[in-house]
């Protein structure tokens, strides 16, 4: 038996991207290695929440243009 996914709310957005932003600040690059962890964050664990971000609020942006 599957669980439905909880719903997409400012909130939990939110929380997810503090937890996000705290390991981001926690990256220092000083080499080969660290630099390719730091664009493996990027890739992996960012620009989802960032896609996240985008699609909750596309809709809202969108009417208010129109």
């Amino acid at each position: 038996m599957t669980t439905a996914p909880s719903p997409i709310t400012a909130e939990s957005i939110q929380q997810e991207v503090s937890l996000v932003v705290a390991e981001g600040q926690a990256i220092a690059i000083s080499d080969q290695e660290s630099y390719d962890r730091a664009t493996k964050f990027l890739v992996e664990r960012l620009n989802p929440k960032l896609d996240a971000i985008n699609a909750f609020f596309d809709p809202n942006i969108k009417s208010a243009q129109e």
